[in-house]
């Protein structure tokens, strides 16, 4: 939708966006290497962490080091597996060097700008598992389906409620099926994975119990007592990470960062956990973004420009203007006995009510509809009543659209065709009148 991407046009998208979020900045913030976005996000956002797509920046690493896959390969590891910041930089000064890539101006600059994509400088935020920006051009894949270039303005706005109205639809029927189901354990004696399914969307809990899986590769190597924390060294394979718990209220540090920025119980915490025989989680480890009775805010509005003569489509789109009230209705009523029964008795006193309504306009002669006008307003619009005639009469024949059959332009063949079926039956009619005088 914008036209320039330069910074007069970056200040007016986040101005907008911080004045519909009600001044409320943006935890975390991932976009491409603009320069002029990334200048307007540190002066309009100062305390907001801001970090650029890894995936746009390994993707030129190949073509900018010559195409050299050991480089790449080595570059690649020391970027993901370094689990400190010191760690990183000796590592990648050692793989420079034994490439020989000293004075490759391109790793030069992002070497200097590491703290903005590297994960070991930014371990310390909460990014919901994100590192790229693909997630944002997921979500522009799926809305073309619903629009294009061509797209009117007037009908970009249905369109786009469309296209909104289906997500959230998907998401009320994921609700449902996490709210009604149950999860599968495949640890049956484990109580943290109980707890776990008790509260987590079926998502997030499958993602819990790769966790779970990947335990069967991790184990101590080294346990130090600190007062009340202990220290453990849990070796995971190919990488040894060191796992701080506190005895007293069982929260937990761990080099791996998953909480700090995925929210999600890393599997050493998970053997740390075993080992000292704690039944369940301190809750500060359950976020409320995962759980499964999360209430969102946001709200279930439309842009709504319906008018007389779009009366048909109206009753079209009804269900999707009446779903977000149900849903609403579905959400109260889920939370106990005496307000499911509030939904039910109220739904069925409008019922009542309706029904009542409808019967005196019925026995009065006007049974008619509302429509909501572009100005919010509802006119009331009447099918019939007993000053009309409303016997039933033929339909209205209209002129089909394109061309006449009979006056339509023929082609050569067709012309051929014709003149000589012309000839050969005058040929007939010839001989016939031949034949009959003889």
């Amino acid at each position: 939708m914008m036209t320039h991407e330069d910074t007069n046009s970056h200040k007016w998208i986040i101005s907008n966006l911080l004045d519909c979020m009600g001044g409320k900045a943006p935890k975390t913030i991932i976009t491409d290497q603009s320069a002029a976005m990334k200048k307007e996000i540190a002066e309009t956002l100062p305390d907001t962490p801001h970090r650029h797509c890894i995936w746009h920046i390994l993707d030129k690493l190949d073509a900018r080091i010559g195409n050299k896959e050991e480089a790449g390969e080595d570059i690649r590891r020391v970027i993901y597996d370094s689990k400190i910041e010191a760690e990183f930089e000796s590592q990648w000064d050692s793989t420079i060097s034994h490439h020989s890539l000293q004075d490759n101006e391109w790793l030069t600059s992002m070497f200097e700008v590491r703290n903005s994509w590297v994960p070991v400088y930014l371990n310390e935020h909460f990014w919901v598992g994100m590192r790229s920006t693909q997630r944002s051009e997921s979500i522009n894949s799926f809305l073309d389906r619903y629009v294009n270039s061509k797209t009117t303005l007037r009908n970009f706005a249905r369109c786009f409620n469309l296209a909104i109205a289906r997500l959230r639809k998907r998401e009320s029927d994921e609700d449902y099926e996490c709210l009604c189901g149950q999860s599968r354990l495949i640890s049956k004696f484990n109580p943290i994975e109980q707890q776990f399914s008790e509260v987590y969307t079926n998502n997030i809990f499958i993602k819990f119990q790769n966790e779970i899986k990947a335990l069967i590769d991790s184990r101590f190597t080294y346990c130090e007592r600190l007062g009340n924390t202990k220290v453990y060294t849990i070796d995971d394979g190919d990488k040894e990470f060191m796992v701080h718990f506190n005895c007293q209220d069982h929260t937990y540090t761990c080099e791996c960062h998953l909480f700090e920025t995925n929210g999600l119980v890393c599997r050493h915490a998970l053997l740390v956990y075993k080992q000292e025989n704690v039944a369940h989680v301190p809750a500060k480890y359950i976020l409320d973004r995962w759980s499964k009775c999360f209430k969102r805010n946001y709200l279930n509005e439309r842009v709504v420009a319906v008018s007389v003569r779009e009366r048909r489509e109206t009753h079209k789109n009804l269900p999707l203007l009446l779903y977000p009230v149900f849903q609403k209705l579905l959400d109260y009523a889920v939370l106990d006995e005496d307000t499911q029964q509030s939904v039910v008795d109220g739904l069925n006193g409008l019922l009542i009510s309706i029904s009542k309504s409808k019967d005196r306009r019925t026995e009065s002669g006007q049974i008619g509809s509302v429509v909501t006008t572009e100005s919010g307003s509802h006119t009331h619009h009447d099918y019939g009543n007993e000053n009309e005639d409303n016997s039933i009469k033929d339909l209205v024949k209209r002129r089909k659209r394109g061309r006449n059959p009979v006056n339509r332009k023929k082609s050569i063949l067709e012309v051929k065709h014709e003149q000589a079926k012309k000839k050969y039956t005058k040929k007939n009619k010839s001989s016939d009148l031949k034949s009959e005088k003889s």
